[in-house]
């Protein structure tokens, strides 16, 4: 019987988190795109696959003339299900943060905001650069922010407003971002516009630097009239943006191997 190893499965979906390239978060298809090549699942699985035929024998399924064993194959599956899953709600407790909301078992919601100061867009990316394993934890601010490119920290900002948004509204106790990111990307990619993609992730940008300055309590942001919602951009916002034609250049592409900096990555 095939028993895969939690203290490799676990911190590679963790860090694989910190790519703006996943897809999907919990969905490997959906019935506007099908199948999804890069939902974390499959990235999960095709980068432990790169590793070479040394590590496959010690680490997958094994194979009997280049047939894996279907009890072992559920078996692998389910680790990297059940290690994306977990590391799902390690990040949500991240970009939801502490000063939003206390985040119970698997992303689940509890509606008790602490009185804190929220972090700035800097200070969040640090947080789930530290968290997903990619920088070390006395890396500081600066340093990491260096080393992310702008389609990651524009990511983890999207991801930030999609917390934020849950407990503003009220969000029921079995919500979870992770189904309404993935639709949402899923619109995006629809479109075919990697300009109307990028006006969106500028306009979130620009905006979470707007109400997050590292000085604000997220009680006040509650309490501010009019109200605030953080709701995401309309369509005539992303279109007046892209007609701009510049401002924040945020780009739609990725370099994840910034990421990989080695100055992210001391002690």
């Amino acid at each position: 019987m095939y028993f895969t190893s939690k203290g490799l499965i676990n911190p590679l979906a963790l860090k694989l988190l910190f790519s703006p390239t996943i897809q999907s978060y919990t969905a490997l298809e959906n019935a506007l795109e099908g199948y999804l090549p890069d939902s974390l699942f499959n990235t999960i699985k095709k980068t432990v696959a790169k590793e070479g035929a040394v590590f496959a024998a010690e680490h997958l399924p094994r194979q009997i003339c280049g047939v894996e064993e279907a009890p072992d194959t559920q078996c692998y599956a389910s680790a990297l299900k059940k290690a994306g899953k977990q590391a799902r709600e390690k990040l949500h407790n991240v970009v939801g943060s502490l000063p939003l909301s206390h985040l119970s078992c698997w992303g689940s919601v509890k509606l008790t905001t602490r009185a804190a100061l929220v972090p700035h867009i800097k200070g969040m990316v640090q947080r789930v650069a530290v968290r997903c394993g990619v920088a070390g934890e006395k890396v500081g601010v600066e340093v990491v922010w260096a080393a992310t490119d702008r389609p990651t920290r524009a990511r983890i900002a999207y991801l930030r407003r999609e917390a934020a948004r849950l407990v503003l509204k009220g969000g029921r106790g079995s919500e979870s971002i992770w189904a309404v990111v993935d639709r949402k990307l899923s619109e995006l990619r629809s479109k075919g516009n990697d300009d109307y993609t990028t006006a969106f992730y500028q306009i979130i940008y620009d905006e979470d630097r707007k109400y997050f300055d590292g000085k604000v309590w997220f009680k006040d942001l509650q309490a501010r009239e009019p109200k605030v919602t953080l709701d995401l951009p309309s369509d005539e916002a992303i279109m007046a943006r892209m007609s701009e034609g510049g401002g924040n250049p945020t780009p739609s592409g990725s370099n994840t191997n910034s990421v990989h900096n080695p100055a992210a990555n001391q002690n």
